[in-house]
């Protein structure tokens, strides 16, 4: 009997043991993972400028935005949505803040949207405009939401995800 209660005693132990591993690997991944921060806009521009990466860019107002991915700036905390100076360039800039409790599944099926449409644009005649889409940087982490479109999409998308996640 005795032997008995010490294999119990002892596979109790085992699973508690188990338990708190589990639960501190857990813990330990989830402090590794990225937190949203409350990023300033206009720090972001600032930074984007100072890189040289806006120099084809104009500042993009919420007609452009309703325009362009069909969303109304008013339901979201803030935006900054750069669009190419010149008509028939395909980079642009959106990254949106999204209210507490908003699902970003909105903003991101609008900005999939604006790609397709873009690319079913100049898949057939404008070979530098849809070799340029498809750099193209869709993202968003539950806070925010980026679309990056253009030659140097790849850098601005990692330029503001540093400054939107620490």
């Amino acid at each position: 009997m005795k032997g008995h209660q010490l294999v119990l005693k002892g596979a109790f132990i085992l699973t508690a043991l188990l338990f708190i591993l589990a639960f501190g690997a857990f813990i330990y991944m989830r402090m590794q993972e990225p937190k949203p921060v409350d990023a300033d806009f206009s720090e972001i521009r600032r930074a984007l400028e100072d890189e040289g990466l806006t120099a084809r860019f104009e500042d993009g107002n919420e007609l452009r935005v309703k325009n362009a991915f069909g969303l109304l700036t008013s339901d979201y905390e803030e935006f900054l949505y750069l669009y190419p100076s010149y008509y028939l360039d395909v980079e642009e800039i959106l990254l949106v803040r999204l209210p507490e409790g908003a699902k970003a599944e909105t903003v991101r099926n609008a900005m999939e949207e604006r790609l397709t449409r873009q690319k079913n644009t100049f898949e057939n005649y404008g070979t530098d405009q849809f070799s340029t889409l498809q750099n193209t940087v869709i993202y968003d982490n539950g806070t925010y939401a980026l679309y990056s479109a253009g030659h140097e999409a790849s850098e601005c998308a990692r330029l503001i995800r540093g400054m939107i996640e620490r």
